[in-house]
């Protein structure tokens, strides 16, 4: 449990730090309000990479980065698979995760669902990243599910 906690915290972080690294907002823009987006795609997807090997892949129906800069939402089915080795591991789905880039603090909504390769699920109607305290909390009606192994006959 608490290495697919820490898988799904890395999922938000890397989602959240790529997201503001490719949408910055533009410098000097005022009249605005903090929650007001300076920059939205639509159907966006990104893949991060370490030394050429895929380490996640992220899509979202849709990504805002607030007018100020501090807010980063993802929305519309988010949608995370991380790698290792180069092999899909961990799979991340929500309807709506919010990064307070200030912070680093991650805020995830609705239908949260993470599945490992092996086909363990766990799920949570909310859940929140708290980054200076290195805190992971899924909140009302947890669920972990395991696969059923089925004995093989000879």
């Amino acid at each position: 449990m608490r290495r697919f906690a820490a898988l799904f915290a890395v999922v938000l972080v890397i989602a959240a730090t790529s997201a503001w690294l490719l949408l910055v907002p533009e410098p000097g823009r005022t009249g605005r309000s903090s929650t007001t987006p300076s920059v939205a795609l639509q159907h966006a997807g990104i893949v991060l990479r370490h030394r050429g090997e895929k380490q996640a892949e992220i899509k979202a129906d849709r990504v805002e980065v607030s007018a100020d800069g501090t807010t980063t939402t993802f929305t519309g089915a988010p949608r995370a698979q991380v790698f290792v080795e180069g092999r899909p591991t961990l799979v991340f789905t929500a309807d709506r995760v919010v990064l307070n880039r200030s912070t680093q603090d991650v805020r995830v909504e609705g239908g949260i669902r993470i599945t490992t390769a092996r086909g363990e699920t766990i799920t949570a109607p909310r859940a929140s990243w708290q980054h200076e305290a290195g805190v992971l909390d899924l909140v009302d009606g947890v669920e972990v599910r395991f696969p059923i192994e089925r004995s093989r006959r000879p």
